[in-house]
């Protein structure tokens, strides 16, 4: 009994601790630039997503802060922010977005996301 006490408590803490981290890969398959960007997001209070996706034959990734009023910002493979003018175009014509790394508590769907962008 006492040995089935302790199961349910142990599963009781790992399910009610906070999860700060998942759906992440490994910051060794992740550019420096992006690496970079990942450890300050990690100093800071605040949630953060990270998806990676393909536009015009490139890899680009779209960093989502949901407490943020900008929302977010796009960066090509090489760490160069994409330009605003270029987003209705990155976001009518990319493909193939999977979410690479979240921290924090707040996790929105790209529908939500891309929604607050005009076109």
């Amino acid at each position: 009994m006492k040995k089935f006490v302790l199961l349910i408590l142990l599963f009781a803490t790992i399910g009610c601790s906070e999860n700060k981290e998942t759906n992440n890969i490994s910051k060794e398959n992740l550019p420096e630039w992006l690496v970079v960007m990942i450890n300050y997001y990690e100093t800071r209070p605040i949630s953060v997503q990270i998806y990676k996706g393909e536009w015009n034959k490139l890899i680009v990734y779209f960093i989502v802060d949901p407490s943020s009023a900008c929302l977010c910002d796009f960066y090509a493979e090489d760490g160069k922010r994409i330009e605003n003018n270029l987003l209705p175009d990155l976001r009518a014509t990319s493909k193939n977005w999977i979410l690479i790394y979240t921290y924090g508590n707040t996790v929105l769907t790209l529908d939500q996301i891309f929604s607050n962008f005009s076109n």
